[in-house]
Order: structure tokens, then C-alpha cells, then sequence
């Protein structure tokens, strides 16, 4: 399984955010429509800096999933 962070900062585009997550998601969709039941092959979280919510360009707040120090490794 692929583990991607999308990273997070005052000021993102939040449908840049979006878009990531939607792309994988809808290719976890396609992967468990054509496997049945296999596990999907993409897993994301979001991560800002000190791990707290960021306030997007638009005015919209984005919750992070964690911080730059809980970040690991990713692929």
C-alpha cells in the first residue's frame, strides 16, 4: 500500500488538497471494484507542520492528521 502525505500550510489552495485525495480515493474505488476485496492500494493523511489546522486562501480551515514530527516516512 502506497502512504502518501499531503502536506498542509497557511495559505494552501484547499482544492489542491482535495484533488490529491480525491484522485487516490477514486483510485481505491476502481482498484475494490476490479478486485473484489482485495485491500486498496493507496492510503493518505494530511499533515501540517505542528499538526494543528491550517486556514486555507480562501478562508477555509483544513484539519491536519497529524504533524511533521508524527510524519514517518511516506512514499
Amino acid at each position: 500500500m502506497a502512504d502518501v502525505a499531503i502536506v498542509l500550510s497557511d495559505g494552501c489552495q484547499p482544492s489542491a488538497v482535495s484533488t490529491i485525495a480525491e484522485a487516490l480515493s477514486v483510485g481505491n474505488l476502481q482498484w475494490s471494484r476490479t478486485t473484489k476485496g482485495a485491500p486498496t492500494p493507496f492510503r493518505w493523511r494530511t499533515i501540517s507542520f505542528d499538526g494543528r489546522p491550517v486556514r486555507t486562501m480562501g478562508g477555509m480551515t483544513i484539519v491536519a492528521d497529524g504533524s511533521s514530527e508524527t510524519l514517518g516516512n511516506p512514499d
